[in-house]
C-alpha cells in the first residue's frame, strides 16, 4: 500500500490516493476541488480510480466529486448519516467555501461503522467518528497503521463542531475512541500536516486531557 496526498482548493483540503501497487488501482479520498487536476495526477501515476471515499459531506471535501465521478466512472462512498449533505448546499456549506452550489447525485454506497472496503489487496476499515458532522468517519488501514482522519482530528487540534450538524459531545466521544486505539498510528488529516496518534495523545489537549 502506498499513500499519496496533495492539497486542493482555497482551504487546502488534503486529497488522498490510497494505492494498491499490485494492481495499480486507487481509492481517491475527499476530492474537494479540481477534478481535472486529480484525474491528471492519477493518469501521471498510472493509476485507475476504482472508488471515491468521503470522510464527510462538507463541500470543501466534495467539490470535485461529480467531475471526478464522470471522468473516472467510479462509485462514491459516504457514511449514511451524511448522505443528505450531497444534495443540500446549505448542509454541505457549499455557498461558503466556493465549491459550487449544484446538488450532487446520491452516493452509490452508504457506509456504516465497521464496514471493510477493499481496493485491490488493501483493506480499509470504516470507523464512525461523529461530531464534526453526523456522518464523519476515519478510514483505518490496519496493516499499515495508517489513519485518514478527515476533519475529526488534526495535528494538535480538532475539527469544528459549530456548523450545521456539529456536536461537541459526540466529537469528544469520537476523539476518546481514537485515543484508545491500540499502539501508534500515522494520522493523515483533512487539512494540514500529518501527525501520529502518539504525538496527539501527548500534545493535543482534546486527547491528552
Amino acid at each position: 500500500m502506498k499513500l499519496k496526498v496533495f492539497p486542493v482548493g482555497p482551504l487546502g483540503t488534503n486529497c488522498y490516493f490510497i494505492i494498491d501497487e499490485k494492481s495499480n488501482t486507487a481509492a481517491v479520498v475527499d476530492p474537494g476541488y479540481d477534478a481535472e487536476l486529480i484525474a491528471e495526477r492519477l493518469k501521471r501515476l498510472g493509476l485507475v480510480c476504482k472508488l471515491i471515499l468521503l470522510t464527510h459531506g462538507h463541500a470543501d471535501h466534495t467539490g470535485a466529486l461529480e467531475g471526478l465521478r464522470k471522468l473516472a466512472g467510479a462509485p462514491v462512498y459516504i457514511h449514511a448519516d451524511d448522505a443528505e449533505m450531497l444534495a443540500d448546499p446549505m448542509l454541505s456549506q457549499a455557498k461558503f467555501v466556493g465549491a459550487g452550489e449544484e446538488p450532487i447525485a446520491p452516493a452509490e454506497r452508504l457506509l456504516a461503522d465497521g464496514d471493510i472496503i477493499e481496493i485491490g489487496y488493501v483493506k480499509i476499515e470504516v470507523l464512525h467518528t461523529p461530531g464534526h458532522t453526523p456522518g464523519s468517519v476515519c478510514y483505518l488501514i490496519r496493516d499499515a497503521r495508517v489513519m485518514l482522519s478527515g476533519d475529526t482530528l488534526f495535528r494538535e487540534d480538532i475539527g469544528r463542531y459549530d456548523l450545521e450538524g456539529g456536536d461537541y459531545g459526540a466529537l469528544m466521544k469520537s476523539l476518546g475512541m481514537l485515543a484508545k486505539l491500540e499502539g501508534d498510528w500515522q494520522v493523515f488529516p483533512g487539512h494540514g500536516p500529518p501527525t501520529t496518534l502518539s504525538h496527539e495523545r501527548k500534545y493535543n489537549m482534546y486527547l491528552s486531557g
